[in-house]
């Protein structure tokens, strides 16, 4: 086992300054000087997950600043995708990114720097709340809003996560979505019109059945196997005969590959291949479907804001609060049992719980509505 003085340097420096924002987190609340103003003048909103994982959050998002258009907001960003997906999505807010803290730390460079620029942002800034969802429970997170100056207003949908840096805490339950506690948390019912590239999908009439079909997931224990993509190829074109679409990026072209590449010359030409490289191309794919088929994964999260039938693939009942917007659409497929221990997130399962017929039956289902 390898020893990098520099990464313990940096958890050692993490700690210490967890410890200081603590103690003085405490001595602030028994002094009654932590009290959330609603609604806040300045909001700061620590979007810190991935791509589905943000646009969970966008319906109850854009009515809340709806409702409060005198509230001035800036966005504070941990991943790139989530930034991306912000500004593709209409909110044109500054940001404030501190993705680079990560970046620094896997190659070995000291972060003091970034961590004080942000820091001097969030407080030039003022903002009267720090709003933490999700992945910004973390304890870095929670230090930097912190040092903002601002009270914390912290969501999280794991029972038991440890929070104590939170001045209100909004736990979900486990019969709870992300998206019902995230309508509540925004005073946000019901679904909410978003700008840009999700205007609401519109389907010509007399078109022919258009499937789109995304076997691509971030984590390999959501894999389906190629196997089981291919076979519903085969039966999609020759038994219900529609037509087939698959979109293609960089990102997941290893496991379209593993799909596409075996498959007979015949159903090689009967499947489109159309290009998704950017987010806005993903949306106008799935604009242009009838039903997608899909993993647990953040275009099934955008073809829920579209409103689009659809059938999604779980690898694991331990995320079955992460639904899609407009979920009634969908056929969400669980495993019926949880395996006895948590799925490895960087292997996929030697057998998928979720077994072919199965999804065939949905998709059967889906495509008579």
């Amino acid at each position: 086992m390898s020893f990098s003085f520099s990464a313990w340097r940096f958890e050692k420096v993490e700690a210490l300054l967890f410890a200081y924002c603590a103690a003085r987190f405490r001595w602030q609340q028994w002094l009654g000087r932590r009290k959330l103003v609603m609604p806040p003048r300045r909001a700061l909103i620590f979007i810190t997950d991935h791509f589905g994982d943000t646009l969970i959050l966008l319906p109850g998002l854009s009515r809340w600043m709806a409702a409060h258009p005198g509230t001035e907001v800036r966005f504070v960003t941990g991943t790139p995708i989530a930034r991306k997906t912000l500004k593709m999505t209409g909110f044109h807010q500054a940001t404030i990114d501190i993705d680079e803290f990560k970046k620094a730390r896997l190659e070995k460079k000291t972060s003091r720097t970034l961590r004080r620029q942000a820091v001097q942002a969030m407080r030039e800034f003022a903002p009267d709340i720090c709003l933490l969802t999700h992945q910004s429970r973390f304890r870095c997170y929670q230090a930097l809003a912190f040092l903002s100056g601002a009270p914390q207003l912290v969501v999280t949908w794991r029972e038991g996560d440890p929070v104590p840096l939170g001045d209100r805490i909004v736990t979900a339950t486990k019969t709870q979505s992300v998206l019902e506690v995230s309508n509540t948390l925004f005073d946000a019912p019901g679904a909410a019109s978003l700008p840009g590239f999700l205007a609401p999908k519109t389907t010509p009439p007399n078109k022919p059945p258009v499937v789109l079909l995304h076997p691509g997931a971030k984590q390999a224990y959501k894999f389906w196997p190629p196997e089981h993509w291919r076979e519903l190829i085969r039966r999609l074109v020759q038994e219900e005969r529609v037509e087939v679409r698959v979109p293609i990026s960089s990102f997941d072209a290893a496991q379209i590959n593993a799909v596409l590449e075996p498959l007979d010359p015949a159903l090689q030409s009967a499947v489109q291949r159309v290009q998704a490289e950017e987010l806005t191309d993903l949306a106008e794919r799935l604009k242009e479907a009838d039903l997608f088929i899909c993993l647990d994964s953040g275009p099934m999260h955008l073809a829920g804001l579209l409103g689009l039938r659809g059938v999604a693939i779980y690898g694991s009942r331990a995320v079955m609060h992460w639904t899609p917007p407009n979920a009634e659409r969908f056929s969400l497929l669980f495993p019926e049992e949880e395996a006895a221990e948590k799925p490895a997130a960087s292997s996929p399962p030697p057998t998928h719980p979720i077994s072919f017929e199965r999804v065939w039956d949905a998709v059967r289902f889906q495509l008579r509505q």
